[in-house]
């Protein structure tokens, strides 16, 4: 991973709790330290337990933000919230990672799913990491594309 290649200095990598399970393993075997970060409460986005818990995270740290469609949940920030949480990102100097799997699947806009990741690096020039999967969108068009080419 290039977060470890580029010898950053950064050791420690926030997780949400609940998130995809391969998130700890991966960042753990690689030699970093994973602390979580609460996420999910009474069916909802627990903002108020998450920004706290983000404001206490050791400065410099990495931190994985679900772009949207959160896994595993599906609850994701409002753009107030993200707002709030970019500031907090940039004042304890954290390096946010994108995990952006499932783009176009929240609000049906590829566009409008990416707005965290062009605020935080367009409108706040921070630098981050953003991570795209296209297995799930392709895998979806690729099913549309046969259902549409068997139809008579």
């Amino acid at each position: 991973m290039a977060l470890k290649k580029a010898e950053s200095g950064i050791t420690e990598v926030i997780i949400t709790e609940p998130t995809w399970s391969n998130h700890e393993l991966l960042f753990s075997s690689m030699g970093f330290n994973v602390s979580k970060l609460p996420y999910y409460k009474a069916g909802t986005f627990d903002f108020e337990g998450y920004i706290q818990a983000l404001r206490s995270a050791p400065s410099g740290a990495a931190v994985v933000l679900h772009t949207c469609a959160h896994n595993p949940t599906g609850c994701d920030p409002s753009k107030e919230q993200w707002k709030e949480i970019a500031a907090v990102v940039q004042e304890k100097r954290l390096f946010p990672i994108f995990d952006s799997a499932y783009l176009g699947f929240n609000s049906g806009s590829y566009h409008d799913d990416a707005w965290a990741i062009r605020y935080f690096v367009d409108e706040l020039g921070l630098e981050a990491s953003i991570c795209l999967s296209f297995a799930k969108s392709m895998g979806l068009y690729g099913a549309l594309c046969l259902k549409t080419t068997f139809r008579r």
